[in-house]
């Protein structure tokens, strides 16, 4: 907005959210939970303090951070199952040193807790973020969690696995049901088909994965049905599809925890699409039989 063309015009405000709006329905956004207003990222002018005098007239509305303090807060997710991705370990002084953060549940000192996949289980010696020791963690926080070495193969732990309680453990599939949107594919993969291959990167966890089948286009506007079976989607698409990754990885469908059921795709170093798991299974491709 302060770019020296524009001026903190209320044209070229108006013209960005126009653009904007088509893009923020095609990926499921309602343009009316969404916020606008003019800033600077350059300068900070509107972030903490106003802008200044002049430079905006047609503005009346506060600064960022005012909007930010006047948000309501999200639903805690202190009753939902636990679900602790795993960001690293390490090994020291006869513990095993997992870290990772808190999505959802509550985790407290002496909890019985299992890792999956593998389903390895330990007891919680101590819990601690950067401030010291904690009694219990809940949703947000990012911890470490001491595990007496003598319980636990450190072998069995590894980032993008979960922890959970062994009762109510997160779904561990190769196969799973997604729609997608495809943003930018590279140039010499240009179109996303079955066969694609690409890398998935959800919570904490990065995957190989490849595309098995394609299951329904979407219009990008509408989110209503295109076409059954397509062939190919090619960029600013949005489709369903069965993805198959390259070993067991934890997921959750994003209707049940979008914390773990949200994901990005990335081929050779870029970002080619981001989606949301619509099913934690996918159909079985069934060819039929010609007669003989």
């Amino acid at each position: 907005m302060d770019e020296d063309t524009v001026g903190w015009s209320k044209e070229r405000y108006d013209e960005i959210q126009e653009q904007v709006v088509p893009f923020l329905r095609s990926i499921g956004w309602n343009p009316k939970d969404v916020s606008w207003m003019p800033l600077s990222g350059y300068t900070g002018a509107n972030i903490k303090d106003p802008i200044p005098d002049g430079s905006c007239p047609w503005w009346t509305g506060g600064t960022f951070l005012e909007l930010l303090d006047s948000l309501q807060p999200l639903e805690r997710l202190d009753e939902g199952p636990l679900r602790i991705p795993i960001l690293d370990k390490i090994k020291e002084k006869g513990h095993v040193i997992i870290m990772g953060k808190v999505e959802s549940g509550i985790v407290s000192l002496r909890d019985k807790l299992t890792i999956m996949p593998g389903r390895t289980t330990f007891n919680v010696a101590l819990i601690e973020n950067d401030e010291g020791p904690l009694r219990r963690a809940r949703p947000g926080e990012i911890i470490r969690i001491f595990v007496k070495a003598s319980q636990i193969n450190e072998d069995h732990v590894h980032p993008g696995y979960v922890i959970s309680f062994s009762d109510n453990t997160p779904v561990v599939t190769e196969d799973f049901v997604a729609q997608i949107f495809i943003m930018n594919l590279l140039e010499h993969k240009s179109i996303f088909s079955a066969g694609y291959e690409c890398v998935l990167h959800i919570h904490t966890c990065v995957q190989e994965i490849q595309c098995m089948l394609l299951i329904e286009s979407l219009d990008p506007k509408t989110g209503e049905s295109l076409n059954r079976l397509p062939k190919y989607i090619g960029n600013k698409g949005i489709v369903i599809a069965h993805l198959k990754s390259s070993r067991p990885i934890c997921i959750e469908k994003y209707s049940d925890l979008p914390q773990l059921g949200r994901f990005t795709l990335r081929d050779e170093g870029r970002t080619v699409a981001f989606g949301k798991i619509l099913a934690t299974n996918a159909p079985q491709i069934r060819r039929k039989q010609k007669n003989q």
